[in-house]
């Protein structure tokens, strides 16, 4: 304790006594073993990990039904993978190597909605609005709900002057 504490009403060992805290634990180191058992909790809910089996009929789950895709195409699960993979590299040819692989990757597989979601934010970058907008929205006829790529589709419409599609 310092000078300082000691000068000042209400600071002090016994002032933390007084106040009916007998460990001299604040409140902040009170709470610091309950944050930590919370946070433990979460990382184990977390990590409780997802199956892996995947499913080709349509789920029920809590009065919802979703529809499990089928399983992806080895080869075009390949050529997505390259197309990351360069995309993580960088590099000068970076961009154009990750639209080959990802054009070979929606022939072989076209319900890979990843791929067509990552060749519409290619021909973004690249100013190529119409035909990002076009990738965009074969991303969502795959997954009607992937706010991304809505937002993406509607950006990529207002700026090739298609203002009311992008509404």
């Amino acid at each position: 304790m310092t000078e300082g504490d000691r000068s000042r009403p209400g600071r002090g060992p016994r002032a933390t006594l007084a106040r009916g805290n007998p460990c001299g634990m604040t409140a902040t180191t009170a709470t610091r073993p309950r944050l930590a058992l919370a946070i433990a909790a979460c990382a184990l809910i977390a990590c409780g990990g997802a199956s892996t089996k995947r499913e080709t009929t349509p789920v029920a789950t809590a009065g919802r039904t979703r529809t499990v895709r089928e399983p992806i195409n080895p080869k075009a699960a390949k050529e997505f993978e390259g197309a990351m993979r360069a995309l993580r590299v960088g590099g000068p040819e970076a961009q154009d190597t990750a639209r080959a692989r990802l054009r070979a990757a929606v022939e072989a597989d076209p319900s890979l909605w990843e791929a067509w979601y990552d060749l519409g934010v290619i021909a973004y970058k690249e100013g190529d609005d119409d035909t990002a907008a076009d990738a965009f929205s074969r991303a969502l006829r795959l997954k009607p709900n992937h706010t991304p790529a809505l937002l993406a589709r509607a950006e990529a419409y207002r700026r090739s002057g298609r203002r009311k599609e992008a509404r």
